[in-house]
């Protein structure tokens, strides 16, 4: 299973997928990032700049079948990417997966238009495209923002994840840390009995509260991102 994830738009929630939706539950799944000044959070398995395309197609025209591949392209980078995915149709028909993270504002909205556009235009099948809502605080948000994607859906042949990646802090909080949030979320530390040991200790019972909140938000946000891998239907 291979996957790219990318958007003209910045700041939609590339990183988000990469590491905290596909890398986790793609078992074993390979992290690459094409890098982009406003997105790369997180340890991947390599960074490269897309000049450096081509040795990453090599590896991915010779991987085994059950092979896993998530490649975040970085807004910056795609249109450099793009032309390497054009020239390359062996690689580019590798790819089983087109996802494109949308926030519910109107110029992400056209901008993820303009990436579907562009990728169509390339020769991927628009069956293989999805658009996955994220950063959203509600739901009605999906439904009234990015209506419009849902109506061109149809026409297009690309498809709109129904479940949305909700917006949680818990994301920006591990934004400088190796751990995704299924990692923060199976912490089994007992941390009201660390709290009773450290009761006199004002800074130790600081970073045991935030913990506790940190656990309790990445296990709302594992609950969401398992419901929306389970629509993307993976196979």
């Amino acid at each position: 299973m291979n996957i790219v994830i990318t958007n003209l738009s910045g700041n939609v929630g590339k990183t988000t997928l990469r590491k905290h939706l596909f890398g986790p539950l793609l078992a074993g799944s390979r992290q690459v990032s094409i890098e982009d000044m406003n997105d790369g959070d997180g340890p991947v398995s390599v960074e490269l700049s897309a000049r450096e395309f081509r040795q990453l197609a090599v590896e991915l025209n010779t991987a085994e079948d059950d092979h896993h591949a998530v490649i975040d392209i970085g807004s910056s980078n795609l249109r450099e990417a793009l032309e390497h995915f054009r020239a390359l149709r062996s690689t580019r028909e590798l790819i089983d997966l087109w996802a494109i993270p949308c926030v519910p504002t109107i110029k992400q909205r056209n901008d993820t238009v303009s990436t579907i556009k562009l990728l169509a235009d390339m020769g991927v099948p628009t069956s293989n495209i999805v658009v996955i809502p994220s950063q959203v605080a509600d739901v009605r948000d999906v439904e009234a923002t990015l209506k419009p994607l849902m109506d061109s859906a149809f026409e297009i042949g690309y498809r709109v994840c129904p479940t949305p990646v909700m917006f949680n802090d818990v994301f920006q909080m591990l934004k400088d840390r190796s751990a995704n949030v299924f990692d923060i979320a199976s912490n089994a530390t007992d941390f009201r009995a660390e709290a009773r040991r450290h009761r006199h200790d004002p800074g130790a019972l600081e970073d045991i509260g935030r913990a506790m909140v940190a656990r309790d938000l990445a296990a709302d946000a594992c609950k969401n991102l398992r419901a929306v891998f389970a629509q993307l239907e993976l196979h």
